[in-house]
């Protein structure tokens, strides 16, 4: 029998090293039981329907027909879970208030916030006494020093939102109504921002966490140009993680969601910037037969050496020397 030639050696390796890539990338381990579609990422099977994105294309956060984890809540309206930190804050993200429900006075704390007294309903503070009802028994509407009703505000003052309520403008346009964010012409520029390409107004503490809250990921754009980013660890926001300069846009994820490898203009420490998403990604991962980047920019343009290909060849058994690199196992060798 003839010894295969070079083409066909080269082609049964590309498909024993795909073999091999396949099978080290599924997702098999009592940790890491959790495969991301599009980007192939292993996470823990506790981070799916939590309210939090962990895979790149959200995988984690589909399918999950109302039943939610690690305390997130099931949103009926956006047919989402809502993360626990977004419980009983005072602000709507469900469109009909029930994350806003039932709550303690221990989940309903700190100085801009209010606990409806026999409804639960955790409320902003500057909500008391503004001539709307937001306790649906009318408490936040009680004992005020000074009359006020909803008929004597400025109509210029208000704005109608998705529920055809009245709300005053410096709350729906400073993003703290989610059921208000579409509603305003323009966002209130000093505790708000504006996603771009999209009517829409964040607070100001939504923007550069780590998390895409505009559509098309706006408020997660140029955050490395203040000099400190925060990304989140972990469910609940509160638990930041704060990142210095240097560790931004460097080929090293430091957050959990590898937010600060993304968005990026340049990378630091000879990190490879992909040409379609803005990510770095490390220098070793260049050119090492995993197209790491979306678009494969990370394997363009390519001159292998022996060092390269030899760590993913080096379970595979009768293989040749090749043009481009070498390995063991096989008959009449020639080094590179």
């Amino acid at each position: 029998m003839p010894w295969p030639t070079i083409r066909e050696q080269e082609e049964v390796a590309v498909v024993q090293i795909r073999l091999l890539i396949a099978f080290s990338s599924s997702c098999n381990s009592t940790e890491l039981n959790f495969q991301c579609g599009t980007s192939g990422r292993c996470i823990s099977e506790k981070f799916k329907c939590d309210g939090e994105n962990h895979c790149p294309g959200n995988e984690d956060e589909l399918e999950c027909d109302g039943k939610c984890q690690n305390g997130a809540v099931w949103c009926k309206d956006s047919q989402k879970c809502l993360p626990k930190w977004k419980l009983c804050n005072g602000v709507h993200d469900c469109s009909d208030g029930s994350d806003e429900q039932n709550c303690t006075c221990n989940e309903c704390c700190g100085k801009d916030r209010v606990l409806c007294p026999k409804t639960k309903a955790c409320i902003q503070r500057v909500q008391l006494c503004d001539g709307f009802k937001d306790c649906s028994d009318g408490a936040d509407e009680e004992n005020c020093t000074t009359t006020c009703n909803a008929d004597s505000i400025p109509k210029s003052d208000l704005v109608y939102c998705a529920d055809g309520r009245p709300y005053q403008k410096k709350l729906a346009c400073a993003g703290r109504i989610a059921v208000c964010s579409s509603s305003c012409d323009e966002c209130d520029n000093v505790h708000a921002v504006s996603c771009k390409d999209e009517k829409k107004c964040l607070p100001k503490s939504m923007a550069c966490d780590g998390r895409k809250d505009c559509i098309y990921g706006t408020d997660e754009e140029n955050c490395h140009m203040s000099g400190v980013f925060s990304c989140v660890v972990g469910t609940f926001y509160e638990k930041r993680k704060f990142l210095k300069q240097d560790q931004i846009c460097d080929g090293v994820e430091d957050c959990p969601d590898g937010s600060d490898e993304k968005g990026c203009i340049s990378c630091r420490n000879n990190a490879l910037l992909c040409s379609t998403k803005q990510v770095c990604i490390p220098f070793y991962k260049v050119c090492n037969g995993v197209a790491d980047c979306e678009d494969s920019s990370d394997e363009n343009n390519c001159t292998c050496t022996g060092l390269r290909l030899i760590t993913l060849l080096s379970t595979i058994t009768n293989t040749a020397c090749f043009e481009t690199f070498h390995c063991t196992s096989a008959k009449n060798q020639t080094d590179v």
